[in-house]
């Protein structure tokens, strides 16, 4: 599937947040798999994001990809990690294609059901015109 995904990238750059987890060793250990499997992919770079990245290095990244990924794990942890650096306006205006796994799929989904709304209380009324208009729900 994600091969699919790199036919749609014109940067052959992705993105990944993998912020799913409170274990650095995990997230460290998850990153080296993510990168060969993305690298396997096609995509000539795999960038992440770190939590310790400033401002100025995330809009970098941002700016340099037009695929983004949201990896699988703990919901809660994903999100308080993405509203503490307040990402949640920068995902939703992303033009590109995010894609998802489990925790990093609900934000992505196209069924909004109102778990999805507590898990991610950034989602409003006004987003969801939006996605509908944008035919994404």
């Amino acid at each position: 599937m994600f091969k699919d995904v790199r036919k749609l990238s014109s940067s052959g750059k992705i993105l990944i947040i993998p912020w799913t987890s409170d274990s650095h060793e995990k997230e460290v250990e998850y990153s080296k798999v993510l990168h060969d499997y993305f690298s396997h992919c096609g995509f000539e770079e795999v960038l992440f994001l770190d939590k310790t990245d400033p401002e100025n290095e995330i809009q970098r990244k941002f700016s340099e990809v037009d695929t983004i990924y949201l990896p699988g794990g703990d919901t809660e942890v994903l999100y308080r990690e993405l509203k503490q650096r307040t990402l949640q306006d920068r995902l939703f205006e992303f033009p590109g294609v995010i894609i998802g796994n489990s925790a990093g799929a609900m934000g992505n989904s196209t069924q909004v059901s109102v778990s999805l709304i507590s898990t991610f209380p950034f989602i409003t009324s006004s987003m969801l015109v939006t996605l509908q208009k944008r035919k994404m729900l």
